[in-house]
């Protein structure tokens, strides 16, 4: 799109959004296209592109989100009508004109953020306050965009003080300043700390009238020496004052020490503040024991917000697992209320455009092409490895990304991108050294292809001789050849691209990017005329809140097991406008199953706030509820496990299924378990129950959706408890515990299990019969596998750590029931999500009532790649193996059943595959090799 076509876009949506008219006509858009193209000249094409572009963009939508509360009395929506909202009318100008956010979006935005002011404490009211409330995001979603527009509008009705806390990197505080710059200042903070002429930027273009004084800037966190210059009391000001300042201890002191020096009069500032933490569960959260000092930036923050007497503070975070399990308890005399976010939790939605985990990582997301893997990085260099590794020769898997890259670049050019910023990220090692070594290996591969495609490219067939170029011609192929259409529907052949690729390649630079250099390397700014074409090799620093402009290719080899670590270390996240059909995400195999599984927790978070909002739970309710959950244990950050007691949580099992993933390594025991299925379903037999393909309904019977498989109805709840107390379940199943499970059953109050549905999964159709009872033979089911001999286990369906179906969670009800189930689960998601796609305990949790359900699953171990090293198992295992899975309904209006386990840190460490609690597992700890 050239600069007329951006202009008369704009300047349509704007028409359109002021006329309310979300889906117009197309006879009215081009009518607004020919008027507006009269002062900034299009041809025929170029109107079409744009006409294309204006619908686009109207088709990008974004629900609301979900908010739970404590009871407080709302005042800035009856407080709208007074307010000058000047600050606001220039930003939301900005994102539609400037940005070309569509209008659905920016008017989610727009509510979204009134529905947050409501819950801030009122700034024009004399007595005191202190708020303190969280925003849940999606990575890389536009949560700067949520609060830069957070923050006009606090600046409109009447916050005077805004802090806004950035990383820990500096880089990325300069990232954010500059964004805060163009979207609240409207003027250069360098310019103006700097007595340099202002210049309108951004917001400053639609009304540079407005004034915000800004005490930071994009050369400089906060200085008391530069602040003392200016002489500047709050008090005076008629404008609010912003500081855009990183988590650093002396930062944080010396903007403390300034605000009670200078503007301290009567040992509190009566002044409004507002404190938007980003990334709020990195190093703001308290991890010391109760009776401990807390951490230095948690203390820090504390003492903040305490200089004032009327404060607001909102965490804004994509992981915000750390936050909720902030104890809502802990207070200091000195330091005051730690920062659980007692007062509101706000769970946005991304919009339609956003690319998240879900979309990438699960087998039906719309975007799964773009994963691809790279298990031969460990030759290359080990997820274990020491700051003095030396890798050796670049595995082909990171051949092919970078050929990938290249490739990318070349299309991309030629579909007429123009001077955009071109990003691919290389992420193997936390080490610097590393880095840069890997970095230099990348730097001869780059430089090597360059030439090659300098001096052959233009060749057509005769430059097929050269090695470079057939490797790089079968990527194209591999990748790309189906890929690559244009708008108008054509396919760019192999040799277009090929003489392309050293005009577009030319201009790529291998630069490490860390806490060293990342200012230097990673200068979009600069570079924003011709645009940025970079390959990022790092680690910490590409692993959270910084921003890859343009990212189209990741490469990704990292170790983390935690929730957090690996959902922000997803850089590939986010809006792909017009190149996502390019773009790329390696990693191996293990890794990218953690994402799947973890993708499947964000949302069963978000869903958790919804379910909480209807039952109109408070946040100390939904902290406690997170702390319950199943995954629980896996979601806690390391540093939370460094004491040696034990580790109790409290586990719900209320509208969820569970399962026996692990299964045990000792043969004996397998075929002990053989024996006590096939003599308990005997029992069952003798005593009259039957199987059954019909359920009665008011006496009419109605055929069940799982008539093919056993299934044996209404049981009475005392065979369940004998077959869970002689099952042997391997110790690793942390959220099945056989003799808690059989407890919660015999203390059953409601009487909800007392009968029980029972399925027996089978596969007839791909492997013979076997025998599992006198009366029953069916084909076992297929399960890959992966051998842990060290926890002397058998892992489910390999690192997905599964062992049933959806399919099976079916069991007991008749279609009708399904589809009246799966109807109430699509009302609970949001226009993001999958509504046609169901998860296991989507057909437990939706408050439908229904019996529990047992289901038994015979397996047959299969042979993959993940096998190789233990061929004698597969031969050993003759006999069948047993694993259960049991599903709880969540009865609306019941109390939540639970149960509690423990487990010390020397089985965490187990657990995790750890050796010790050290910086390798902590990635919120950022030291000289990162």
């Amino acid at each position: 799109m050239n600069k007329n076509q951006e202009t008369v876009i704009s300047m349509v949506i704007i028409q359109l959004n002021n006329e309310n008219m979300e889906i117009p006509e197309e006879s009215k858009v081009k009518q607004l296209i020919d008027c507006f193209a009269q002062f900034n000249p299009l041809n025929d094409d170029e109107k079409n592109e744009v006409k294309k572009e204006v619908f686009s963009r109207l088709n990008v939508r974004m629900d609301l989100g979900s908010i739970i509360k404590t009871d407080y009395r709302p005042w800035y929506m009856n407080a709208k009508a007074n307010i000058d909202d000047r600050y606001w009318n220039r930003y939301r100008q900005y994102l539609l004109s400037k940005k070309g956010f569509a209008p659905d979006s920016v008017n989610s935005i727009d509510k979204a953020t009134d529905r947050m002011l409501d819950l801030f404490g009122n700034p024009n009211e004399e007595q005191e306050f202190s708020r303190r409330g969280l925003v849940i995001g999606d990575v890389q979603s536009g949560k700067t965009s949520t609060y830069t527009a957070l923050i006009n509008k606090a600046a409109d009705a009447g916050y005077r003080v805004i802090i806004l806390l950035t990383g820990t990197i500096e880089k990325l505080r300069q990232q954010t300043q500059s964004r805060l710059d163009e979207g609240f200042v409207g003027f250069s903070s360098y310019d103006i700390l700097n007595n340099k002429a202002k210049v309108c930027i951004g917001v400053g273009e639609y009304d540079g009238s407005i004034n915000a004084v800004c005490l930071t800037s994009t050369a400089n966190d906060f200085n008391a020496k530069v602040a003392n210059t200016i002489n500047l009391k709050i008090s005076s000001l008629n404008e609010p004052v912003i500081f855009v300042v990183k988590k650093n201890k002396s930062v944080l002191e010396k903007l403390e020490k300034w605000l009670t020096t200078l503007n301290n009069s009567s040992g509190k500032i009566y002044h409004p503040m507002l404190l938007i933490d980003d990334e709020a569960d990195n190093a703001s959260v308290n991890t010391k024991k109760l009776d401990e000092d807390p951490t230095t930036i948690n203390k820090c923050i504390r003492k903040l917000l305490n200089v004032f007497t009327r404060s607001t503070y909102v965490a804004f975070t994509a992981t915000p697992y750390a936050n909720i399990f902030i104890n809502p308890e802990n207070d200091d005399e000195m330091l005051k209320d730690d920062l659980f976010p007692r007062d509101f939790i706000y769970a946005l939605d991304a919009p339609t455009n956003y690319i998240g985990a879900s979309e990438v990582f699960s087998e039906i997301g719309n975007h799964h092409y773009m994963l691809h893997n790279n298990d031969d990085c460990e030759d290359f260099v080990p997820e274990k490895h020491k700051k003095d590794f030396e890798p050796g020769n670049l595995p082909v898997s990171l051949r092919e990304a970078l050929c990938s890259f290249f490739i990318a670049n070349a299309i991309r050019d030629l579909r007429g991108e123009g001077f955009s910023h071109r990003s691919m990220l290389i992420n193997i090692s936390r080490f610097i050294d590393v880095q840069e070594r890997i970095a230099e290996e990348v730097e001869d591969f780059v430089r090597n292809y360059k030439m090659i495609y300098k001096n052959y490219g233009n060749l057509g067939e005769l430059a097929e001789s050269h090695p470079e170029i057939v490797f790089t011609r079968k990527i194209y192929e591999k990748y790309f050849l189906y890929l690559n259409v244009t708008d108008k529907g054509d396919m760019f052949t192999w040799l277009e691209v090929e003489k392309q690729l050293s005009k577009s390649c030319a201009p790529i630079l291998v630069r490490t990017v860390n806490g060293t250099n990342s200012k230097l390397n990673l200068n979009y700014e600069n570079n924003s005329e011709f645009g940025l074409r970079i390959i990022a090799v790092g680690g910490f620093s590409l692993s959270r809140g910084l921003t890859l402009e343009g990212l189209s290719t990741s490469y990704f080899y990292r170790n983390s097991k935690m929730y957090d670590t690996l959902m922000q270390m997803g850089r590939w996240f986010g809006y792909r406008k017009g190149y996502a059909d390019l773009c790329q995400v390696w990693m191996s195999e293990k890794s990218a199953d953690w994402y799947e599984y973890i993708s499947e927790a964000q949302e069963e978070l978000k869903h958790e706030v919804k379910r909480m909002m209807n039952a109109n739970g408070t946040p100390k309710d939904f902290g406690l509820g997170v702390r319950s959950d199943i995954n629980s244990l896996l979601v806690t950050a390391v540093n939370k496990m460094r004491s040696a007691e034990d580790y109790e949580r409290t586990i719900s099992l209320s509208g969820t299924v569970v399962e026996t993933k692990y299964i045990d390594l000792d043969e004996k025991i397998n075929s002990k378990n053989n024996e006590i299925i096939y003599y308990w379903l005997n029992k069952i037999f003798e005593n009259g129950y039957k199987t059954t393909e019909v359920k009665e309904i008011d006496g009419i019977p109605e055929p069940l959706d799982q008539k093919k498989h056993v299934q044996i109805l209404s049981v009475d709840s005392e065979y369940i408890v004998d077959l869970l107390q002689k099952f042997n379940v391997n110790r690793n199943n942390f959220d099945f515990q056989t003799d808690s499970i059989v407890g919660m059953i015999n203390n059953d109050k409601h009487k909800l299990f007392s009968h029980w549905d029972i399925i027996i999964a089978d596969n007839n159709r791909d492997n013979p019969p076997q025998k599992i009872c006198e009366d029953i033979s069916l084909g076992p089911i297929n399960r890959s596998f992966i051998i842990n001999k060290e926890l002397k286990y058998i892992q489910m369906s390999g690192s997905k750590s599964r062992l049933g179906s959806v399919n099976y969670a079916k069991g007991g009800l008749t279609k009708n029931e399904v589809k009246t189930i799966e109807e109430r689960a699509k009302i609970s998601r949001s226009s993001t999500e999958n509504k046609t796609n169901f998860n296991q305990n989507d057909y437990f949790n939706v408050g439908f009532k229904r019996n529990p359900l047992l289901i038994i699953y015979p397996v047959s171990l299969s042979k993959n790649k993940k096998s190789i090293d233990c061929p004698e198992l597969i031969e050993s295992y003759k006999e069948l193996i047993f694993g259960l899975a049991v599903g709880f309904p969540s009865i609306a209006g019941e109390e939540k059943i639970t149960y509690k386990y423990k487990v010390n840190s020397v089985r965490w460490k187990e657990i995790m595959g750890i050796d010790s609690f050290d910086d390798d597992y902590d990635e919120e700890i950022v030291d000289e090799n990162d």
